[in-house]
C-alpha cells in the first residue's frame, strides 16, 4: 500500500469542492452559524471540514469506505494486524482493551504508576487488579519501568493472573524490560495489553526505542496527539496476536464507551500524520534525537541542573527530564512561561518535564533553548530558594485494599471533606493530574497522611482528579452502611 495516500482527506477535499449544502448536523452549517470573531480566528475552512457520517465520509463504527482504507493503511504503517481509529484518546482505547480481554473476577497484574483509564478499565470489566510497584529514583522522584525480576515475583504470587497491562514508555519517558517481561507473559499464556500512548513515534524509526507491537504485545494503544501530528484526542488501538482474535469484541465495546459522533476533524488528521510519519526520511527523526544530545551537553553546564539520565535501561529523546538540585523546578518553569513563552509539560518541585519533537527546530534551536532553560535557572535560583523537597515516595506506600474497585465505586457513596475522609474507603479514583497515575483507587482507604499529603499538595495548586473543589477538597467515600 502507498503510504503517501491519503483516503479521507481525499474524501473530503472531494466533497468540499461540490460546494454541498449541508442539511444535516452539525448545527453551524459549515461555518454559517458560527460567531464572526471565532470564523475570523479559526478561518471558515475548519468548519467546512467539521462534518458527519453523510454521503461518502464512512462511519467510524461500521468502516467500509475511506476510513476502513485509512485504518488499513495505519496498520500496515505500524505493522499491526488491525487499527482502530480513536478520536477520544487513548483513554477510549485503553476501556475498551481492558473490557474486552478481561472478566468479572480475572487477576490482571498492572503497574502501579498506570495511567487512569487503565483502572477505570478495570472497574468496568469487574476485573481485580494486582499492583506491581515499578522503582522510584530517589533523586529525581520519577518512577521507573518495571523490572522482569518485580514482574517474576508478582507471576509467582498470582499464577492464574490472565492479562498484563504495562506501560511503554513511562509519562517520563522511561523505556525497560518490555520485551522480555511480554515473552515471560507469553509463557505464561497471558494477554498483554500494553499502554504506548507515549511512544506512537516508536514505530518510525531506529532512532527511538522499539515499540511494542514488534514484542509480541497483543494489543497496543497509542496517542498520536502527543508526540506526532494528529490532533489532540486522536489516538490509535492496534491489534496483533491474540488481540486479533479479540477483534470484534474490542469494536463492540468501541462502540460503548467512544462517542457515536466522532471528530472528522480529528480523524483525518490521523490520516495525514500516520502518511507523514510514514514517508518521512529517518533524517527527521535523527535530527530529534541530535537535538535531545544537544540539550545534554548545552545543560550539563548549567548550575543547579541535571537531566534524567535514564540509566534503568533507555530514554526516549523526546522526554526531556529537567531536575533541579538547590531551587524549585516550579520556579524554573515559571520563569520559563514568563520570560521567554516556553511552557513545559509538568512541572513538581524537583523535575521540570519538556517534550521535544520533530518541529522543534521549527521553534527554537538546542543552543537557544538551552540559553533560556540557562537564563530561567539562574533567575529563578536567584527568587526562589527551594522551601522544601517534593517526596514523592508516600505515592509508593502500598494502601489498605477492602473491597474490590468495582464494587467500591458502584456503591452508594457521599462526598465528605478530604480532612474528615481519613479512615475511610474511597469510592472514586483519585489521580494527580498530569500524569494521571493514581493515588488512590476505589476500594482503598484513605489513611491520614496521604489525606495531608494530598491536602499539602492541593494547596500549593497542584491537580488531583477525584477531589473537589476548594476550601472543602470533598472526596467520595463508599457510605458507611455499606462498609
Amino acid at each position: 500500500m502507498d503510504q503517501g495516500q491519503t483516503p479521507l482527506l481525499a474524501t473530503l477535499v472531494e466533497h468540499n469542492q461540490g460546494c454541498p449544502l449541508p442539511f444535516h448536523v452539525p448545527g453551524h452549517k459549515g461555518g454559517r452559524m458560527v460567531r464572526d470573531d471565532l470564523l475570523d480566528l479559526w478561518g471558515p475552512s475548519v468548519f467546512t471540514y467539521d462534518v458527519t457520517e453523510v454521503g461518502n465520509f464512512d462511519d467510524l463504527h461500521a468502516p467500509d469506505g475511506a476510513i476502513a482504507r485509512a485504518q488499513e493503511l495505519a496498520a500496515q504503517a505500524v505493522g499491526a494486524a488491525h487499527t482502530f481509529f480513536l478520536t477520544a484518546g487513548s483513554t477510549a482505547g485503553l476501556l475498551a482493551a481492558l473490557l474486552a480481554v478481561s472478566a468479572p473476577g480475572d487477576k490482571v497484574l498492572v503497574p502501579r504508576n498506570a495511567h487512569r483509564s487503565v483502572l477505570a478499565g478495570m472497574v468496568l470489566s469487574g476485573a481485580q487488579p494486582v499492583f506491581i510497584w515499578p522503582p522510584l529514583d530517589c533523586d529525581m522522584d520519577v518512577a521507573g519501568p518495571l523490572a522482569l525480576e518485580t514482574v517474576e515475583h508478582a507471576l509467582s504470587r498470582h499464577p492464574d493472573a490472565r492479562v498484563m497491562v504495562l506501560m511503554h514508555p513511562t509519562y517520563f519517558g522511561c523505556v525497560g524490560e518490555t520485551q522480555a517481561i511480554i515473552a515471560l507473559a507469553k509463557e505464561r499464556g497471558m494477554c498483554v495489553v500494553v499502554d504506548e500512548a507515549h511512544g506512537a513515534h516508536f514505530p518510525f524509526s531506529s532512532h527511538f526505542p522499539a515499540s511494542s507491537l514488534t514484542m509480541g504485545a497483543d494489543v497496543v494503544v497509542q496517542s498520536w496527539h502527543k508526540t506526532l501530528g494528529a490532533l489532540t484526542g486522536g489516538a490509535m488501538l492496534h491489534c496483533t496476536g491474540r488481540g486479533k482474535e479479540m477483534l470484534g469484541r474490542i469494536r463492540a465495546f468501541l462502540r460503548m464507551v467512544h462517542t457515536s459522533s466522532p471528530s472528522y476533524l480529528t480523524l483525518v488528521s490521523l490520516d495525514v500524520a500516520r502518511s507523514h510519519a510514514a514517508t518521512a526520511p529517518q533524517s527527521r527523526w535523527r535530527r530529534v534525537k541530535e537535538y535531545y544530545g544537544q540539550l545534554r551537553d548545552i545543560l550539563d553546564g548549567v548550575t543547579g541542573v541535571s537531566v534524567y539520565p535514564g540509566v534503568i535501561s533507555a530514554q526516549d529523546p523526546i522526554k526531556l527530564v529537567v531536575k533541579t538540585n538547590d531551587f524549585s523546578a516550579r520556579a524554573l518553569a515559571r520563569e520559563l512561561a514568563k520570560a521567554h513563552s516556553i511552557h513545559p509539560e509538568l512541572a513538581t518541585e524537583d523535575v521540570c518535564l519538556l517534550v521535544l519533537g520533530a518541529g522543534d527546530k521549527d521553534l527554537l534551536s538546542a543552543s537557544e533553548l538551552g540559553r533560556s532553560i540557562h537564563e530561567a535557572a539562574r533567575q529563578a535560583r536567584r527568587d526562589n530558594k527551594r522551601k522544601g523537597r517534593f517526596d514523592a515516595s508516600w505515592l509508593w506506600e502500598r494502601p489498605s485494599a477492602v473491597m474490590k474497585p468495582r464494587d467500591a465505586a458502584l456503591s452508594p457513596s457521599e462526598w465528605v471533606p478530604l480532612s474528615e475522609a481519613s479512615g475511610r474507603i474511597c469510592a472514586e479514583l483519585v489521580a494527580m493530574y498530569p500524569p494521571g497515575s493514581a493515588v488512590l483507587c476505589p476500594g482503598e482507604v484513605l489513611d491520614v497522611k496521604t489525606a495531608d499529603v494530598i491536602g499539602n499538595m492541593l494547596a500549593e495548586n497542584y491537580r488531583f482528579h477525584g477531589v473537589g473543589p476548594p476550601p472543602e477538597y470533598r472526596i467520595a467515600v463508599v457510605s458507611k452502611d455499606r462498609t
